[in-house]
């Protein structure tokens, strides 16, 4: 069982995204469902591509599932491994209360996540391999020493290693960040910088305990990014997790809510720039020259 299992309650209408819970929409996606609100839902755990169902309430009876993939079952239980990595509608029909009710909704299935934000530790980061998932500076011996990403259903993980010691003019923890996310990997949508077609730009200072940040819209032909968002799940769907401090390095991973920022397909993209303290520029993150970083979300493991 992966130690990223995460716990995802379904009910009608409301979506509320937490670190360990995360709450998905019964109605379809550009639908108006004028159906009545069903009495019965259900959770599930996640363990990369195998998804275990539990009926809620528990004494719902007659209980059956089925999956787009064409899985199946019977019972308050229902375990079932999906083919691959992608976004598939669950169905679970019961009797309740007398009478028979249905309850679907969409789940994204992904392989597990090979690191934790609540370990406080960053040698996890040790595991991660993928060539595609490793990135640097501009050059050797930039700011950027290397990044790293991670992911799974819920979150994408990210870590960063600055060379403190080339840094002159400010303390490192006081860098300001730019990190741009492309939420569908298509550089023609969004708000272009750098290359980056960015539905959103995080920007703040994110090491020690004063870290603070802002998130602005991106729109696609903008001049500029949009105004700071003000409803607050999109700051607090992002978590900062283990920081490192050395004389030469200083490390630091943290977390993006996926569902609160639309990340539900298989690809994605972002962009992340270190400016000075005046907001002069220092480094860009690259992957084989590129500042727009473009993520394969289908990893099976």
């Amino acid at each position: 069982m992966s130690k990223n299992m995460k716990i995802n309650k379904i009910i009608a209408l409301a979506i509320t995204a937490g670190f360990l819970l995360s709450t998905m929409s019964c109605v379809h996606d550009g639908d108006l469902n004028l159906d009545p609100v069903p009495d019965i839902a259900f959770t599930y755990t996640s363990d990369g591509l195998t998804l275990t169902f539990t009926s809620d309430p528990a004494d719902i009876s007659d209980v059956t599932w089925s999956t787009s993939d064409g899985g199946s079952g019977s019972g308050t239980t229902f375990s079932h491994e999906f083919p691959s990595p992608s976004t598939y509608w669950v169905e679970m029909t019961g009797t309740y209360n007398g009478k028979q009710q249905s309850v679907s909704t969409k789940v994204l299935v992904a392989k597990p996540a090979i690191v934790s934000m609540t370990d406080n530790t960053l040698s996890d980061w040790d595991n991660v391999k993928y060539e595609d998932f490793i990135f640097t500076g501009q050059e050797e011996g930039s700011v950027i020493k290397v990044g790293k990403v991670d992911y799974d259903s819920n979150w994408l993980y990210f870590y960063v290693a600055l060379n403190a010691s080339v840094i002159t003019s400010s303390n490192a923890t006081d860098l300001i960040w730019d990190f741009f996310i492309d939420v569908d990997g298509d550089s023609s949508t969004g708000f272009s910088y750098h290359d980056v077609g960015g539905e959103y730009l995080i920007e703040g200072k994110l090491f020690d305990d004063d870290a603070w940040y802002d998130v602005y819209p991106g729109v696609t032909g903008a001049d500029w990014w949009g105004d700071p968002i003000t409803d607050p799940k999109y700051v607090n769907a992002i978590v900062i997790g283990a920081q490192e401090k050395t004389d030469d390095v200083y490390r630091i991973e943290f977390a993006i809510n996926r569902s609160v920022y639309g990340i539900t397909g298989t690809i994605a993209g972002f962009g992340l720039c270190q400016f000075d303290n005046d907001w002069s520029d220092l480094d860009y993150m690259t992957y084989e020259g590129s500042t727009a970083i473009l993520l394969s979300l289908d990893k099976t493991e």
